[in-house]
């Protein structure tokens, strides 16, 4: 007698309260594309890891989200909404349709990887705008932008979890990209008031418990005990100069806001040393 033991390679597991799940693998809109339909709270096993390379989530089998891939131990969020979602993000808009944040984690257990469906209360991401001045972002190659008001914040995740995560900022005409992944401190971003005054605004990356913090500040240069400092006239960004530059630059200088600053030199100097022993 011979027993042969067929082990699945993923399971997906439907948590969300009161929904089923649709999966769809690879174009949704393409006739040959297997629709996958999960109840709430059912085990679905599959063996073959070429069907779960761009999946795309749906309540109702219509309206998709962008595609993911599943296959490593990781965790990703999607919006998924009821009906089309809306073309502009703006928390004022009561025409926009109910959507929920919805977490996909990977766990792996002996050899099957169990992937996870539940409704997320907590987002990935709060951007906070603490700065005198109003703040749009977006992710990186999506057109659903965002504005923030001096004083505002308001939760994020991404739009396109396989695409660039990036977050792009726009501050008076001025943009910069940003990796918001890592924690500490960014390049400043320079910008002109409407006055033509040079202006600047600090980017730092926080953890606040499992939420990453991105929070927008007003910098100023002369003050700022942070890592970042401007480059004087002339100066190349392998040198190693303490001062800080002027406010006199041009507005074609000012334009050019990718090598305006660079980290700070510091001295290789022992502040504190220490003995670990560890016991047994």
């Amino acid at each position: 007698v011979h027993i042969i033991k067929i082990s699945p390679r993923f399971a997906i597991v439907n948590r969300i309260p009161g929904r089923t799940v649709f999966l769809s693998q690879g174009d949704s809109s393409s006739s040959s594309s297997s629709i996958l339909e999960i109840p709430e709270g059912t085990l679905n096993f599959h063996c073959n890891p070429s069907n779960f390379k761009n999946l795309r989530l749906s309540y109702d089998s219509l309206q998709w989200t962008p595609k993911f891939v599943i296959g490593d131990v990781c965790e990703t969020f999607l919006k998924v909404f009821e009906g089309a979602p809306p073309a502009v993000s703006s928390k004022d808009n009561l025409q926009d349709p109910p959507m929920d944040l919805i977490n996909v984690s990977s766990v792996l257990e002996l050899q099957v990887l169990y992937i996870v469906l539940t409704k997320e209360q907590e987002w990935p991401f709060r951007i906070v705008n603490s700065s005198s001045v109003e703040v749009k972002f977006n992710q990186k190659g999506c057109s659903n932008d965002r504005l923030l008001l001096s004083g505002e914040s308001e939760d994020f995740a991404w739009d396109d979890p396989s695409g660039d995560l990036v977050l792009s900022v726009y501050v008076m005409e001025r943009q910069r990209d940003y990796n918001i992944r890592e924690l500490g401190q960014c390049k400043p971003l320079i910008y002109r008031s409407p006055g033509g005054q040079k202006s600047y605004i600090s980017v730092n990356v926080e953890a606040d418990g499992p939420v990453i913090v991105v929070k927008f500040r007003n910098y100023d240069v002369k003050a700022s005990k942070g890592i970042f400092r401007l480059l004087k006239k002339g100066e190349s960004q392998g040198e190693e100069e303490e001062e800080v530059e002027s406010d006199d630059e041009t507005p074609s200088e000012a334009a050019s806001s990718t090598a305006q600053f660079k980290v700070k030199s510091a001295n290789d100097e022992t502040q504190l040393t220490f003995t670990l022993r560890m016991a047994g």
